[in-house]
């Protein structure tokens, strides 16, 4: 197949391709530039494969019925959405062709191109939330069908305050919001205190990713109480009205060998009258004794000089603000 029209104009130049069993394109690679029409405006798919920074990825990929599904563009594309104009390299889509998700980088990382190179292409992007307007690099936006914004994923560089339950707080890699507008959850940027009904619990997930997360270290309800909790600094021993001990707690490992340590945080889900742990039983809290205690974990990940990049909750105040 050299050439295949579609419902947003004819694609040429096709080098590889997948169809339905229905017979319509499922998805194609290009090597020429192709321009389609979508109510976002002209779109180019990627043609150009030169760059070693772009990954070798499907130009254009559509569902059974024709609707677009997620493009790769060539170059970065002013699209315009429900909080601003964002410059984008690879955009997904839900079937009624709303933006599903929007990425204004997608470059490969790999021995040839780092994270720093990467983010030194990023750019601020003014942006208005429900709760304020802002300037930041973002590494990726969500957002429900309807158009609200879903979550928000930054570079780990990156800090920004916004309002929570818990008052104006510094997030670190992302948060995410109920299609309302209310918080769901957010990463700190270093460990925060926050009581609940088993004590003060220290959440924080000493890890970085540049990814989105859905459940982060801090996940309120719909209504702004706490749901559940993240932590890598507390650990929690559990006695029942039968007098039976029981002890949670993160732990870390070197999953790969090389030295490089990865922290499971402990995940505390809180419900009406009782409690669980990393999703296990559930223990009524009226029924119990909680004890929560600071935990140093034996293998953290290494310091580095640069704090502001740094995950490892390695001391009560975590890592520097910047």
């Amino acid at each position: 197949m050299e050439t295949s029209v579609t419902n947003y104009g004819s694609i040429s130049g096709i080098s590889s391709y997948n169809l339905y069993e229905n017979g319509n394109l499922k998805d194609c690679t290009t090597n020429k530039p192709n321009i389609l029409k979508t109510k976002y405006g002209n779109l180019i798919p990627q043609y150009d494969y030169i760059d070693i920074r772009r990954k070798y990825i499907k130009s254009i990929s559509f569902y059974p019925d024709g609707v677009i599904q997620r493009i790769s563009l060539n170059n970065q594309t002013p699209i315009e959405t429900s909080i601003g104009i964002i410059n984008s390299e690879l955009i997904t889509f839900y079937p009624n062709e709303n933006i599903n998700r929007i990425f204004p980088l997608n470059g490969q990382l790999s021995a040839y191109w780092d994270e720093e190179q990467e983010y030194s292409l990023s750019k601020e992007i003014n942006l208005t939330l429900p709760f304020g307007n802002y300037n930041l690099r973002t590494t990726g936006i969500y957002f429900y069908e309807n158009g609200n914004v879903k979550g928000l994923s930054l570079w780990p560089k990156e800090r920004l305050e916004i309002n929570t339950p818990l008052g104006i707080q510094s997030v670190r890699l992302g948060f995410s919001l109920y299609e309302n507008g209310n918080i769901k959850a957010f990463e700190p940027s270093a460990p925060i205190s926050i009581p609940t009904p088993i004590g003060n619990i220290s959440a924080f997930d000493a890890n970085n990713y540049t990814f989105f997360k859905e459940i982060k270290s801090v996940n309120f309800s719909e209504d702004g109480y706490i749901e559940s909790l993240l932590s890598s600094k507390n650990k929690v021993t559990v006695i029942d009205s039968l007098e039976k001990v029981y002890e949670f707690e993160p732990k870390s490992y070197d999953d790969l060998g090389n030295g490089d340590f990865y922290i499971y945080p402990l995940k505390i889900n809180f419900f009406d009258t009782s409690v669980s742990f990393d999703d296990g039983v559930k223990f009524e809290i009226e029924e119990c004794t909680f004890i929560v205690e600071e935990l140093q974990l034996d293998d953290t990940p290494k310091c580095t000089s640069d704090c502001s990049t740094c995950g490892a909750a390695c001391s009560p105040g975590g890592i520097s603000l910047v």
